[in-house]
């Protein structure tokens, strides 16, 4: 798609006009498809019925018609739950309930028509599939209430990759910043290199290819669901070591909203064995967010047309760094070093040993002198400890809106937005922080129109 589509398609599903084409994109990676054959009582197939699909949560409805096999398919479809309905002259309709779409899979509903009046409707419930038989992908699902219920550490999605078999977490690699290590650890899948995992978000590319993980933690609030491929996948995806492909939220019908706020400190931590005094632990994470159908008040009625989610999340962190080192005394910094125990100083010009083991002032170089004034003088022993504060801050939101362009057109636009900043203490207090903006602002712009497959 083009930036100037793209940028058309954003308009329209902001904006809530319609329009009566639109690009076609087929083979969309962060959807998923339902697929079944109709049959009548004797198992034979049963050509030209009318499918009806429906989106519960939005109410948005695709129609279809069997082919000459019997078989229908819809694609792409967006993760969530679905009703299909299936009638036809001489047959009772058949209503199939609770059909679940995950990302990435197919969802088959086959159904058995029972002869009788169009006009009589039998309603059942989907089972679950416990073998996916419409593709050779191995690899597990993380649905939302998983990602919701379980617990999460630092709330990152990706550590919900441990319930894969074969996959593990990997540590930041020793040349990233402090700030990128703890929120871009990579994924290994079945023993590959942790930089040939490639992560997709809404059919995104958002892998750090040269580093591994991804350069966008995601909400798990605004996260709708991931799916680990280990093996077998699509040549839509490029990596070799796997795929983490996940999909975010969208608006219903109805408004849900949801406000948190996690805390950690060091009110019942203890004191640092290599520290003087228990060292400070402020974390805060907050945020929140909202999705329903987009609608103007006396100007434009969104409900089962136009939807939106918009979510936030924050990171205010202080944490003590202890920092022991073995500094000079005042004394030895002015070259006295009669001290008991010193080694013996030696006049470099001549070899012999200085007067009383003492460096003439005059002798003490410029350089030194100017720099010994940000050396900390010791505070336990001949050690300088210190325990000063590190200050992380994180800033995320992901805005999304769902248009629904015509009867067989639909469109979404997502932006994300992240912003970090680290502030590191040093050794000696003299010398300052360092504040670091690794990477600076990353935000990402995604939009995508679809259509069912004919």
């Amino acid at each position: 798609m083009t930036v100037k589509k793209c940028l058309l398609v954003a308009l329209l599903a902001v904006t809530g006009i319609f329009a009566t084409h639109s690009t076609l994109l087929f083979a969309q990676i962060q959807s998923g498809r339902i697929v079944g054959t109709v049959f009548d009582p004797n198992r034979a197939v049963v050509p030209n019925a009318k499918v009806t699909i429906t989106d519960t949560a939005t109410n948005q409805t695709q129609t279809l018609v069997t082919s000459a096999s019997g078989d229908f398919v819809l694609t792409p479809v967006n993760p969530g739950t679905y009703r299909v309905q299936v009638g036809v002259t001489g047959f009772e309709t058949a209503q199939i309930n609770n059909v679940e779409v995950v990302v990435g899979q197919s969802a088959r509903v086959d159904v058995e028509l029972k002869i009788g009046d169009t006009a009589t409707r039998i309603e059942v419930n989907a089972t679950a599939q416990l073998l996916n038989t419409e593709s050779g992908t191995l690899g597990q699902e993380v649905t939302n209430k998983q990602i919701v219920d379980l617990p999460l550490n630092g709330r990152s999605f990706y550590e919900l990759a441990r319930l894969t078999p074969g996959a593990t977490l990997l540590p930041g690699t020793g040349n990233l910043l402090r700030i990128r290590a703890n929120y871009e650890s990579g994924t290994s899948i079945s023993g590959v290199r942790g930089n040939q995992t490639s992560f997709y978000l809404d059919g995104v590319d958002t892998t750090d290819h040269h580093q591994g993980g991804t350069l966008i933690q995601t909400s798990i609030d605004a996260l709708q669901e991931f799916q680990i491929q280990q093996s077998e996948y699509s040549a839509e995806f490029r990596n070799a070591g796997g795929v983490m492909n996940g999909t975010t939220k969208s608006g219903s019908n109805e408004f849900h909203g949801v406000l948190f706020e996690f805390m950690r400190n060091d009110k019942l931590d203890s004191r640092n064995f290599f520290a003087l005094q228990r060292d400070v632990l402020k974390r805060n994470q907050f945020g929140g967010g909202i999705g329903g159908p987009l609608s103007i008040p006396k100007l434009y009625r969104g409900k089962d047309r136009t939807f939106f989610f918009v979510n936030y999340e924050a990171m205010r962190q202080r944490a003590g760094q202890v920092f022991n080192s073995l500094v000079p005394s005042p004394a030895q910094k002015a070259g006295d070093f009669s001290a008991a125990g010193l080694n013996i100083i030696y006049d470099p010009t001549n070899g012999t040993p200085f007067a009383g083991n003492r460096i003439p002032a005059a002798r003490l170089s410029p350089q030194a002198q100017f720099f010994s004034k940000f050396l900390a003088d010791p505070n336990s022993g001949n050690r300088a400890i210190f325990a000063p504060s590190q200050a992380l801050d994180q800033d995320q939101f992901t805005i999304r809106v769902d248009q629904t362009l015509s009867s067989k057109h639909r469109a979404f636009v997502r932006y994300s937005f992240i912003n970090y900043q680290e502030n590191d203490p040093n050794a000696f207090p003299a010398l300052g922080y360092a504040s670091l903006t690794p990477a600076g602002t990353t935000s990402w712009v995604r939009c995508s129109a679809i259509s069912p497959r004919p």
